[in-house]
C-alpha cells in the first residue's frame, strides 16, 4: 500500500475513534433575537434557543450567549429544559464553557415555573465553566450545579422561589456528591432558605470554594426554617473566602438564622476542615454572623467582620462534641446579644478567641464562655457587659474611635480583622497553588459591583424592596459596595491602597486564566 495513503487512513481512523475532547474545540452562538432556530450555531448563523446551542456541543466546546432575556423550557439548562439536555463534561485543561457575551446582560428567566440551571436529575458533569449569566426567578432554586472541577464565575442568582411560596428552597447550591467546585465573583439575592450552600445529599460536597460571593436576603421562607447566607451542609474540607452577607431581611420565625454556618440535618461527616477567611457579615438583623451545628471538628475563622446582627460567633447547636472554633482577628460589634458565644449546655465544644475586637451594644455582652481569650480588646457600651473577658483589654470610646474607623481594618495594633486583599488566586480550585493565600491583588472594589448593585436596587419581588443598604448607593458611585462597607462607621471611604480613583475591575476577557 502506498505510504501516503496508509498515513491518510491512519489519521482518519484516529480522528474517528479519539474522544470528543481530543478534537479541536468549537465555539457556538445563541442569540434570542434570531428569526428562528435553523441557524448552524456559527457566529453569523446563531441558534435561537439555548437548548439548541447545547446540543451542538462536545466536551471542551464553548457556547456564547448574546445579550437578552431567555425564558421558556427551550432556554433552560438541565432538569427543566425541553428537550432535556445537560452540558457535556470537559476535561483537564479543556473546560466546557457557557458564557454570556457581556457580564450580567444575559438573563435566563425561570418565571417561577422552572429552575434556569439545574442538575439534580443527572449524575453530574465535570469541568464546566459558567460565566457572566444572570439566573433569575427559579422554582426549586435558581441555580443547582453537580459534578467536580466546575467553575461558576461572574454570575447573578436571583430568587430561588416565588414570594407566595414557603418551601425549604435555596437560591443556589452545589449539590451533594460534588467536589472541587469554585463559585467566584457571584452575587445572590431575593428569596430563599439559603443564599448559596452545599447540599447534604450523596454524602455532601467537599473541597468547594465560595470566593467573593455577595449575598443579600430580601425574604426567606416562613415556618421556622433554617436560613443561612452560605452554609456547608454535611460536607468536609470546604472554604469560604472574602464572602459578604449583608443588609438581609428574613422571616421573623427563621430557625437559627446565620450569615455563615456549617452542619445540619443528619450530618455524618462531622464537618471536618472547613475554613473561613476574610468574611464580612454586616447589617443582618436577627441573624448570627456564624453558627455551627452538627459539627464535630475544628473550624478556622480568620480576619472576619461580624457586625450588626443578633450574635457574632455562636456555637450552640446539637451534636457538636469535638467542635473547636478557632477565631482569630475577628471584629465583632453591635450585635444584639453576644459578640462571642459558646453555649455550655452542649458539652465537648471549645471556642478559642485571639487578636479580636468586641464592641457591645446596650444590653449586649462581649464574651460568654470562651475557653481561651488572648491579645484582644473590647469596648462596652452603657448597659452592656464584658462577660468572661480575661485576656481582653477594656478600651475607651475615644480609643475605639481612633482604632476602628473602618470595619475592614484597624488603624493600630494587632487586634481586629484586616480584609484588604483577595484571598486565593482567582480561578484556583481547592488545593491548587495559591488557592488559600493572601494575594497582592486588591479586594476593593469587587468586580462589577456597580452593575450588580443596580440590579439589586430595582428588585421588588419580595420583602421590603431592593433600594436599601449598599444597593441604595447604585447610580451615585461606581463602587457602592466598597463605599458602603468602608463608610459604615460614619467615616468617608479612605484612599484604601494609597492610590486615588481606583476603578472597579471588570470581568476577565477570554477567561484564559480560569
Amino acid at each position: 500500500m502506498n505510504t501516503n495513503i496508509f498515513k491518510i487512513i491512519f489519521l482518519l481512523v484516529a480522528f474517528l475513534v479519539l474522544p470528543d475532547f481530543a478534537k479541536a474545540a468549537n465555539t457556538f452562538y445563541v442569540d434570542g433575537g434570531a428569526v428562528d432556530d435553523t441557524g448552524s450555531g456559527a457566529q453569523n448563523s446563531p441558534k435561537k434557543y439555548i437548548t439548541s446551542g447545547l446540543q451542538l456541543m462536545l466536551g471542551g466546546d464553548t457556547l456564547i450567549i448574546e445579550d437578552g432575556i431567555y425564558a421558556g423550557e427551550n432556554n433552560m439548562i438541565g432538569d427543566y429544559s425541553n428537550p432535556r439536555y445537560y452540558p457535556p463534561s470537559g476535561t483537564v485543561g479543556t473546560y466546557t464553557m457557557i458564557q454570556a457575551r457581556n457580564v450580567e446582560q444575559v438573563i435566563i428567566d425561570g418565571e417561577y415555573l422552572r429552575a434556569p440551571f439545574s442538575m439534580i436529575g443527572v449524575v453530574g458533569r465535570d469541568y464546566l465553566h459558567i460565566d457572566g449569566i444572570h439566573f433569575r426567578r427559579g422554582v426549586a432554586g435558581v441555580f443547582n450545579i453537580r459534578g467536580s472541577y466546575n467553575k461558576v464565575t461572574n454570575c447573578g442568582m436571583e430568587d430561588g422561589l416565588a414570594s407566595n411560596t414557603d418551601t425549604e428552597t435555596e437560591i443556589a447550591s452545589v449539590i451533594g456528591g460534588s467536589s472541587y467546585t469554585l463559585i467566584e465573583d457571584c452575587w445572590v439575592w431575593g428569596k430563599g432558605r439559603y443564599g448559596f450552600y452545599t447540599s447534604s445529599s450523596n454524602g455532601g460536597a467537599n473541597h468547594v470554594i465560595f470566593r467573593r460571593i455577595v449575598v443579600r436576603f430580601d425574604s426567606s421562607p416562613s415556618g421556622e426554617k433554617p436560613t443561612s447566607g452560605i452554609r456547608f451542609y454535611n460536607g468536609d474540607t470546604n472554604s469560604a473566602q472574602n464572602v459578604v452577607v449583608l443588609d438581609s431581611n428574613i422571616a421573623s420565625d427563621a430557625y437559627y438564622p446565620e450569615a455563615v454556618g456549617t452542619g445540619g440535618g443528619s450530618s455524618t461527616t462531622g464537618e471536618p476542615n472547613h475554613t473561613f477567611y476574610g468574611i464580612i457579615s454586616l447589617n443582618n438583623l436577627g441573624m448570627s454572623g456564624y453558627h455551627f451545628e452538627m459539627t464535630r471538628n475544628p473550624v478556622l475563622i480568620s480576619n472576619s467582620v461580624v457586625w450588626g446582627g443578633d450574635m457574632g460567633i455562636e456555637s450552640s447547636g446539637n451534636n457538636t462534641a469535638g467542635l473547636v472554633i478557632n477565631a482569630q482577628n475577628v471584629t465583632a460589634g453591635q450585635n444584639t446579644r453576644y459578640e462571642f458565644y459558646r453555649n455550655i449546655n452542649y458539652t465537648g465544644m471549645l471556642m478559642n478567641v485571639a487578636d479580636s475586637i468586641a464592641v457591645t451594644e446596650s444590653g449586649g455582652q462581649a464574651y460568654l464562655n470562651p475557653n481561651s481569650l488572648s491579645n484582644s480588646e473590647h469596648y462596652i457600651a452603657p448597659g452592656g457587659s464584658a462577660g468572661q473577658s480575661t485576656g481582653s483589654t477594656l478600651i475607651t470610646e475615644v480609643a475605639l474611635n481612633e482604632k476602628l474607623k473602618y470595619l475592614p481594618r484597624p488603624e493600630s495594633g494587632t487586634a481586629g480583622a484586616t480584609i484588604l486583599y483577595q484571598i486565593g488566586v482567582s480561578g484556583t480550585l481547592h488545593g491548587e497553588a495559591g488557592w488559600n493565600t493572601t494575594t497582592t491583588q486588591p479586594l476593593w472594589p469587587f468586580a462589577n459591583e456597580a452593575m450588580w448593585a443596580a440590579k439589586m436596587k430595582t428588585y421588588n419581588a419580595s420583602g421590603p424592596g431592593g433600594n436599601r443598604g449598599f444597593a441604595a448607593l447604585a447610580g451615585s458611585t461606581q463602587t457602592p459596595l466598597t463605599d458602603y462597607i468602608w463608610g459604615y462607621l460614619g467615616n468617608p471611604k479612605p484612599d484604601i491602597y494609597g492610590e486615588n480613583d481606583i476603578v472597579a475591575p471588570s470581568a476577565p476577557t477570554g477567561l484564559g486564566a480560569l
